[in-house]
């Protein structure tokens, strides 16, 4: 797997608003401020849109958009064909690669700006918080 650090901005929508007597073009930005995580064909990266992306490297199409209730401020680990990323709604999501579907969540006690780390000897997953805690998790098979 590669990762490339990237910031990127897509105006959403225009609209036009009236202060005073002037009229002024207004916008809607989403802002990506992302790492990109490469396995295979896809790429995956988050966004503080609260969506996780995967887009398909052969044709630069959207393959999934996963939505969660929070942000996102870490960076995707891939582990065994699964997405492990945490938001700041506090839980740590466990996403099918493949199908962008929700597999699992581990809700944590306070959101999650940091990317996890994952010992592959011992499949403990550590989770840190935003309030200083560290979870050490094990790995379902």
């Amino acid at each position: 797997a590669c990762a490339t650090s990237c910031i990127a901005l897509e105006i959403k929508t225009t609209s036009f608003i009236v202060i005073g007597d002037s009229l002024h073009k207004t916008f809607e930005i989403a802002i990506f401020r992302f790492e990109v995580k490469s396995a295979g064909q896809f790429v995956y990266f988050s966004s503080l849109d609260k969506h996780l992306y995967s887009v398909n490297l052969d044709t630069g199409k959207l393959n999934w958009k996963f939505a969660a209730s929070g942000r996102f401020f870490a960076n995707p680990v891939i582990i065994d064909d699964k997405i492990y990323i945490g938001a700041t709604d506090g839980r740590m999501y466990e996403i099918d690669a493949e199908t962008g579907k929700l597999l699992d969540f581990f809700q944590a006690t306070e959101r999650i700006t940091n990317q996890i780390a994952y010992n592959p000897q011992t499949q403990i997953i550590f989770l840190p918080t935003y309030a200083n805690e560290i979870y050490c998790l094990k790995k379902k098979n």
